[in-house]
């Protein structure tokens, strides 16, 4: 590629241009790496997302244990930290 043309958008502009003129065989080739790409990044967005879920959830539970143990109304826990009365009473 020139090298006045090796800004981002004719970089991305060369690489459709070599995607576009691949044969059959290539092309599928292609397409299912892209699908696994993608799958394997969905895998990993959910895993973060439900990890950083389940890590707010424990920090919540033990701020509310916390506050059980010193006499804390159940009530103002149960505002404080979002979690039900059931789940404190669990604690």
């Amino acid at each position: 590629m020139p090298k006045n043309l090796q800004e981002k958008i004719f970089e991305k502009l060369f690489t459709e241009a070599e995607i576009a003129k691949l044969n059959s065989k290539d092309m599928q080739a292609y397409e299912e790496s892209l699908k696994v790409y993608w799958d394997n990044y969905s895998v990993l967005a959910t895993a973060k997302k439900e990890g950083k879920e389940d890590g707010i959830n424990e920090e919540k539970a033990s701020i509310a244990k916390r506050f059980k143990e010193k006499g804390i109304d159940v009530q103002i826990i149960v505002e404080t930290t979002g979690l039900t009365q059931k789940q404190i009473d669990k604690l």
